[in-house]
């Protein structure tokens, strides 16, 4: 069960709420790689080649930047810029109506989306969940946790059990150490700690050693 729980804690899924268009037409939109700068390969199963600009990404594929590496993707009027020592991935949705669309690794991303009535766009990653009701926003990851900054909108955000749920709004941040996954930290102008419920019955998984 403790494993089962920890493998929820490497998930984070940003969904933005849009208005207008058609949730069916954003899911089968192919991403499209718009700027490359400094060291960017695309990754396939089996094969990575040098990204270039214009390319088409299939679902699977991963996009990573070196230490001055720097990509754009795009589809319609959404855009995901990829910064320096970053890896995002195209995910394969696991059902119909899935709201997840990138699946991000390691390293920072800014994304872009635009607005829709629906919920149709998510972004996964490690020791977060949460609900974008804005259009951008920025995702960090690494080996000691995450952080959501918003800048426009609000996020929802959430411990990956559901435990924590709060309104994110800009100039404010929050943050799941991967130490302590039941609890998120918000910094700015509403700063204050919140404890999932559930982190009582649960015992927490190790300190993740910073590389």
């Amino acid at each position: 069960m403790l494993k089962h729980i920890q493998s929820l804690f490497v998930a984070f899924c940003a969904i933005v709420l849009m208005m207008g268009g058609s949730t069916a037409h954003a899911q089968s939109a192919t991403w499209r790689i718009s700027e490359v700068s400094g060291q960017v390969s695309v990754e396939k199963p089996g094969l990575t080649k040098i990204a270039v600009t214009g390319s088409n990404l299939a679902v699977g594929d991963a996009i990573a930047t070196g230490p001055r590496g720097r990509a754009v993707i795009v589809r319609g009027d959404q855009y995901v810029v990829v910064r320096p020592n970053s890896r995002i991935r195209i995910a394969r949705p696991e059902k119909p109506g899935t709201f997840t669309q990138i699946i991000q690794d390691l390293g920072s991303a800014l994304f872009q989306v635009d607005r829709r009535t629906d919920p149709h766009f998510g972004v996964q990653t490690r020791y977060m969940a949460a609900v974008v009701k804005g259009t951008r926003f920025e995702i960090t990851v690494t080996e000691d946790g995450t952080r959501l900054d918003v800048e426009e909108g609000a996020v929802a955000a959430a411990t990956p059990d559901g435990g924590v749920s709060e309104l994110i709004t800009p100039g404010n941040s929050a943050m799941i150490d991967a130490s302590d996954p039941f609890q998120m930290r918000i910094e700015g102008p509403d700063a204050r700690v919140l404890r999932s419920p559930d982190a009582a019955a649960t015992v927490a998984p190790p300190a993740v050693a910073a590389v």
